[in-house]
């Protein structure tokens, strides 16, 4: 059977708690009446968690009928990592990052003297890349903050093999919000060869931002990889995200006994 290497633990929670948190999502009593309520998809979790089908067939219905961008694609990454044969789910979500890849957005922010960045303050070169583009700053510092590593967001947390050439491409983006969580989805992949341009990427990133990329390196359990990441951060950190990702394998061990009861059930769902 196929593997995957990303905790569904980790990605049922960001899930779960995106419902509630999202502030791209309408109020529930504002949203159409053919999508499902909160509880809906909360009772959908709980089936998962249990390898009920019922589960399968609700992200089935869910991406079908959902108005909500960022429901639409938590169902398409559930049915992915379930390895649901219908292509339409993986080509859903590859559409969005395809389409971030395509973007030449820089970095919104500026970034100081001693490579930190600072907040609230945008740079000069995303000033006139919006002024050329007829873009309001606000709007467009919002799509590249949050939107494009959302969208990211969702085919990378799948780890499915298919979008590794994709991620490599994402790992070269000016916008260091998307490159970085591109070396994350790199990571969830978990092919070695993209370990040297992750490398790569880190000598271009701001200071502040290293430490997210070294998190990415500790994932591929290699030395190579660790001796990079000791040169992002503070030996205390590195202790740190090294019991971080240590607690994500013990989930990944975890919830690969639950991808194989669920990816069995799958498999029997017409």
């Amino acid at each position: 059977m196929k593997q995957f290497s990303p905790a569904l633990a980790v990605l049922l929670a960001l899930v779960a708690s995106s419902l509630v948190a999202s502030p791209n999502r309408q109020p529930v009593t504002e949203r159409p009446a053919a999508e499902f309520r909160e509880s809906d998809w909360k009772r959908a979790f709980e089936w998962l968690e249990k390898g009920d089908r019922r589960a399968i067939d609700f992200f089935r219905r869910a991406f079908a009928v959902e108005e909500d961008k960022q429901l639409k694609q938590q169902a398409a990454a559930m049915l992915v990592v379930l390895q649901d044969k219908d292509p339409q789910y993986y080509a859903y979500l590859e559409g969005f990052a395809q389409a971030i890849v395509q973007r030449d957005a820089p970095f919104p922010l500026q970034i100081s003297k001693d490579g930190e960045v600072v907040p609230g303050v945008y740079s000069l070169r995303f000033l006139n890349w919006c002024l050329t583009h007829e873009l309001d700053p606000k709007t467009a510092v919002h799509q590249s903050i949050y939107t494009d590593p959302s969208d990211l967001f969702f085919l990378g947390q799948t780890g499915d093999p298919r979008s590794f050439d994709l991620m490599l491409q994402a790992l070269d983006a000016d916008n260091h919000f998307v490159a970085v969580r591109a070396a994350s989805s790199l990571a969830y992949v978990g092919d070695r060869s993209a370990i040297d341009p992750i490398i790569e990427l880190s000598k271009r990133l701001p200071t502040g931002v290293s430490l997210f990329v070294a998190e990415a390196l500790l994932h591929f359990d290699d030395p190579k990889a660790l001796a990079a990441a000791r040169e992002m951060v503070s030996a205390d950190i590195l202790a740190e995200l090294l019991r971080s990702v240590d607690r994500d394998r013990q989930r990944r061990h975890a919830d690969r006994q639950l991808l194989r009861k669920l990816t069995a059930t799958i498999a029997g769902v017409p």
